[in-house]
């Protein structure tokens, strides 16, 4: 390969690569991924040192989507917490950082039974769907570049590619065509019960 191709596909892998960015979502006043300011403008104040980030908690409840949640919190740290894909590495040590490179990629909020409960009817009304188990449950809403994953007492508002959400939504789609077509008589066997019922010796 001579050097202008070489040349050409790092410049061609540098642009993929640089288009593969999260922008900041707000859903129901919860806005994911941030950076310390916009974490601070929410209320995320109450922050304790644990080296390799900050985590930050709000002091009063808040409302989602009409539940209330009794906790909420933010992690800061240095990773790329706008990249498309989470570093599965984690964050290095934040001292001597300043706070404003320090980012949050996440919103974990707590609920109680009944106001989780609450919270998922709540997204099923507002036409999110839900895709997991009983376990764990994750919702996404058609154009919105987001998830809220439930789990136990904790719901996790989280950034994802917008493409990940058609991905999830088509998925839903073919599963539920699936139950519904499975559901519908077999022509073949229909026929063949006929066949056997005609070929019966009358009963007299």
């Amino acid at each position: 390969m001579n050097k202008l191709g070489a040349i050409f596909l790092l410049l061609v892998a540098g642009t993929a690569h640089s288009t593969d960015r999260l922008t900041t979502v707000q859903v129901s006043g919860l806005s994911v991924p941030g950076t310390q300011a916009l974490g601070k403008a929410q209320g995320f104040t109450e922050c304790v040192d644990f080296q390799n980030y900050l985590s930050c908690t709000r002091s009063k409840p808040m409302d989602i989507f009409g539940a209330t949640a009794s906790s909420a919190e933010i992690t800061l740290d240095v990773t790329d917490n706008f990249s498309s894909v989470a570093d599965p590495m984690g964050s290095p040590k934040i001292a001597g950082v300043a706070l404003e490179k320090l980012t949050y990629r996440s919103i974990r909020l707590e609920f109680q039974p009944e106001e989780r409960e609450a919270l998922e009817k709540a997204l099923r009304a507002d036409g999110w769907f839900a895709v997991g188990n009983v376990k764990r449950l994750e919702f996404y809403k058609e154009g919105i570049p987001a998830t809220f994953r439930v789990g136990g007492a904790y719901t996790t508002l989280s950034p994802v590619d917008i493409n990940e959400v058609r991905k999830m939504s088509s998925r839903l789609e073919a599963s539920n065509h699936s139950s519904a077509t499975s559901d519908l008589p077999d022509p073949a066997r229909e026929m063949l019960r006929d066949s056997e019922r005609s070929m019966r010796a009358p009963r007299f």
